[in-house]
């Protein structure tokens, strides 16, 4: 079952959401998200999963 979630889903995507729409470096990273160190690892697992590629139009 594992250790439940401190932080919400939602909460994160849109803390991703941010950092994609305004530039924010992670050290500047406002303090009503979550700690950037934990949106950063959610980032990169989403990255690195291939869950960020954009699909373009299937012809």
């Amino acid at each position: 079952m594992g250790r439940p979630r401190k932080h919400k889903p939602r909460t994160l995507w849109d803390a991703i959401q941010y950092i994609a729409a305004t530039g924010c470096q992670w050290a500047k990273f406002p303090e009503d998200f979550p700690p950037f160190t934990t949106v950063q690892y959610h980032f990169y697992r989403m990255r690195d999963n291939g869950l960020l590629d954009v699909a373009g139009p299937v012809a």
